[in-house]
């Protein structure tokens, strides 16, 4: 063998170990979603759902983590907390920002590990940006050190996003956002909740109610009733009012006077007690 061909063998050997290293560390596919108002809380804050979304990338990156998310929430208004120079959609002054938002990230990893996380976001004029780092992205190597690296190479699901107003207790050592994970009992994310990853619905002429116990044909659903050939959840003033108007399954008697709709605490617990 020629000294020639020992070199380009070398050389081969070399861009094939390079092209493996990086195809091992890269990644695959990706996360995108739009972002949806969560409308079983009454909040002051609302945003373009046609316009907003989260995306999670996987990243070879040094420093990144493994991958990066983004926040791209749009035109997020607040006008009882103030909108900058009252505009609609400009949630936030240039001068004092709403500040300590959460982001709320369950993943699943390694077939039975959960890992929830709280990211702080503040919003100004309407958009969002990340506390840490001051953008509307931020890197996984940004959330708790080397604990991120058990996502190394492995499968990442996720389990839901959700947008928060501020935690009972952001800054707490153990139970604030800065642990990772956040515990069952956290007081990161347990703010209200008024954004969820997820999508709006198209409607559909051919599928309609003509009672209120066609809407609970595949189980109860005490909350709801049919109204103008529709599902929808029944409205109230007080909890007297949710009945499902004498049919279906008989009501759940819990109203949320905040929202003026009937709820039921064995879905959404501490609905009722809004009022």
């Amino acid at each position: 063998m020629t000294k020639r061909s020992i070199v380009a063998i070398a050389s081969l050997a070399l861009i094939l170990s390079a092209s493996s290293t990086q195809a091992q560390f890269k990644g695959a596919g990706k996360y995108q979603s739009g972002v949806v108002e969560y409308q079983t809380n009454a909040t002051d804050f609302s945003f373009d759902q046609e316009k907003s979304k989260v995306a999670i990338k996987p990243s070879g990156k040094g420093g990144d983590g493994g991958f990066t998310l983004q926040l791209n929430a749009k035109f997020i208004d607040c006008p009882a907390v103030g909108n900058d120079g009252g505009q609609a959609g400009k949630c936030g002054l240039s001068s004092t920002p709403v500040t300590n938002h959460v982001l709320e990230v369950n993943l699943h990893v390694l077939g039975s590990l959960g890992v929830k996380a709280g990211l702080l976001y503040n919003i100004e004029k309407g958009k969002t940006t990340f506390v840490e780092g001051g953008k509307n992205k931020v890197r996984a190597g940004d959330l708790g050190g080397a604990l991120v690296s058990v996502l190394f190479s492995t499968s990442v699901g996720v389990d839901g996003i959700r947008m928060r107003e501020t935690g009972s207790d952001v800054a707490h050592p153990t139970t604030g956002c800065a642990a990772l994970p956040l515990p069952p009992a956290n007081t990161c994310a347990d703010g209200l909740i008024y954004g969820i990853a997820g999508f709006r619905a198209g409607e559909d002429p051919d599928i309609t109610c003509a009672t209120t116990a066609e809407c609970e044909e595949n189980g109860p659903q005490p909350a709801l009733i049919c109204t103008g050939g529709l599902c929808a959840v029944e409205p109230c003033n007080v909890d007297a009012d949710c009945d499902q108007n004498g049919g279906g399954s008989g009501g759940t008697g819990q109203c949320n006077c905040t929202t003026d709709q009937c709820c039921d605490e064995a879905t959404s617990p501490g609905c009722n007690a809004i009022c």
